[in-house]
């Protein structure tokens, strides 16, 4: 009888945790600010794919910002909760619309691409030697959903010389006229020497064949000693989105400097590669690759915002700078409050903010200061004439809670 009782009290109990929960998460929210968007002008519309990521000062934990909703991970149920908040909205929505195919796959958006007919995803495999740090066999390893058929297919292929290189990175998946591309960074060490060298390599496989047909060395770079520079390669962030882009971009420059010292342009349908002849300190600033026009977008801040220069790649020309007129603020560089040289450890005072996404030909501009408390605005400028679209400042309804920004992403 007092088994019979337990089972019955089981049911009550987990109820009553769960609503004790429910309850608490209600009242903590309601203690939490909320945030909106206040337009000053433009379309709303274009708010439906902005997320923003940051946590609130003097509290612990991640929040987002939607256009409806903000929300905490504090708040959030246990499982909820391992998950995050940060995993990429393009990311959730191939969760949710193709559960089975992501379960146990990478959430990082570089490991996949999708079209009207496929779905593609691949990881990078391989052993760790018994009490070494390096790694052997390595191996790519895809998986291919058709939306037609509802099939998976899934097939590896080992990477050739793997037993030269100690460990191998994902960079970029691309695919075109049924070829999929695989972008990589190689570590390897030199037989030769006692610095290691970087390579970045792209591996061509046919999809329908699941076969490797060919594999290229695009830069290679050798450690640091009396002859050579230590030089890294940085793929060049591009569109959000995990469709092809017809070029990829690759700028490098030597380990501690800022300067780029080149940025070189793959075409990936012809396998041509060229360098983009522009001035260094042009070359330096932050860029991004746009599908829709096949352009580059290299911008930097300005006393009145940002100065937005096109590079056409078809033409490999560079085209007229666009200007985007950002709120006047006093700003200041990131330094600890006793004025001195910044440090590790130290609060700092609100320093410029500027986050630039581009998605379907517009940039999103995120900026004011980090932290703050109030004065943070989203410009959506039209690249193709610079018209803004929307401009927006973001409303705390609690002015004394302030807030740090470190992401943007476009859906």
């Amino acid at each position: 009888m007092g088994r019979f009782w337990k089972l019955i009290l089981i049911p009550f109990v987990v109820m009553i945790c769960i609503g004790a929960f429910y309850l608490q998460r209600a009242i903590a929210n309601g203690q939490l600010p909320d945030y909106d968007w206040d337009t000053q002008s433009g379309d709303e519309q274009l708010l439906e794919n902005v997320t923003i990521y940051g946590h609130p000062i003097d509290q612990t934990g991640a929040m987002k910002i939607t256009k409806n909703d903000t929300i905490y991970q504090n708040e959030l149920f246990f499982i909820e909760r391992m998950n995050g908040l940060t995993t990429h909205p393009i990311i959730e929505d191939l969760i949710e619309d193709h559960r089975n195919f992501m379960r146990g796959k990478s959430k990082e958006l570089n490991h996949f691409y999708e079209d009207e007919e496929l779905l593609v995803s691949v990881e990078i495999e391989s052993n760790r030697e018994l009490n070494q740090v390096r790694e052997t066999d390595f191996r790519l390893a895809v998986e291919v959903f058709r939306k037609d058929t509802k099939e998976v297919n899934s097939f590896s292929v080992n990477i050739p010389n793997e037993d030269v290189y100690d460990y191998i990175s994902l960079l970029d998946i691309r695919v075109e006229n049924g070829n999929l591309f695989v972008i990589t960074n190689n570590d390897t060490m030199e037989p030769t020497s006692d610095h290691p060298s970087n390579e970045t390599r792209v591996y061509r496989l046919n999809i329908a064949g699941e076969k490797l047909i060919s594999e290229e060395r695009l830069l290679s770079f050798v450690g640091y000693d009396n002859n050579h520079p230590n030089e890294v390669a940085s793929l060049l962030g591009g569109a959000e989105e995990i469709y092809s882009n017809e070029y990829m971009a690759v700028s490098v420059r030597e380990v501690n400097e800022e300067e780029v010292n080149k940025l070189i342009v793959v075409n990936l349908k012809t396998e041509e590669q060229f360098r983009v002849d522009l001035p260094k300190d042009t070359l330096s600033q932050e860029a991004w690759i746009d599908k829709q026009s096949n352009k580059l977008y290299f911008w930097k801040s300005t006393e009145g915002g940002l100065e937005i220069t096109p590079y056409d790649l078809s033409k490999q020309a560079v085209q007229n700078t666009i200007e985007v007129k950002l709120p006047e603020s006093t700003f200041t560089e990131p330094r600890s409050f006793d004025g001195k040289n910044p440090g590790s450890n130290a609060i700092q005072e609100p320093y410029r903010m500027n986050v630039i996404r581009i998605h379907e030909g517009n940039a999103y501009v995120l900026s004011g200061q980090n932290p703050d408390k109030t004065d943070v605005y989203l410009h959506v400028v039209r690249l193709s004439d610079g018209e803004v679209l929307y401009k927006g400042k973001l409303d705390n309804r609690q002015k004394d809670v302030g807030f740090e920004i470190y992401n943007m992403t476009i859906r």
